[in-house]
């Protein structure tokens, strides 16, 4: 969480959706999805809000879609997601929200 002047201007909340049922990612994914909207709601959500996702392997078919939607879902928030693996986005975003004030 970054703040100026005692506002939040940006965050970054890793998500890991790689429960081991579909029903179970939905569950954790749609608590996040759901909190985010409720700040969104509030006029609370950060500016910048970075989610860096670990998901399935597109392989399992069934979690993979599970995961998806909550990504889907998440976007439509107008969030940024990228893969928890994304080092280099992850630090782009934390350096240019740090710069920015």
């Amino acid at each position: 969480v970054h703040e100026r002047d005692g506002q939040v201007v940006a965050a970054i909340k890793p998500l890991d959706l790689t429960q081991d049922e579909p029903v179970k990612i939905y569950e954790h994914g749609g608590l996040w999805v759901q909190r985010l909207r409720r700040l969104q709601h509030l006029n609370a959500l950060p500016a910048g809000m970075l989610v860096p996702v670990e998901g399935p392997k597109a392989e399992d078919a069934r979690r993979y879609r599970a995961y998806a939607e909550i990504v889907s879902e998440l976007r439509e928030l107008r969030v940024e997601v990228t893969d928890a693996a994304n080092n280099a986005r992850i630090l782009a975003f934390a350096e240019a929200n740090v710069a920015a004030g």
